[in-house]
Formats: structure tokens, C-alpha cells, sequence
């Protein structure tokens, strides 16, 4: 699908900062 929900959004967000805490 092309469209991205904001809850989706959230969700990238939350992963890429615990993989930027974990380095």
C-alpha cells in the first residue's frame, strides 16, 4: 500500500529510536 497511517508513523519512529539506543 502507498498510504502510511499515522500509527504506522508512530510505530517507525518508536523502532528506529530502540535500534538508535541499542548502538
Amino acid at each position: 500500500k502507498t498510504i502510511i497511517s499515522a500509527q504506522e508513523v508512530e510505530d517507525i519512529i518508536a523502532y528506529l529510536l530502540t535500534l538508535k539506543d541499542k548502538n
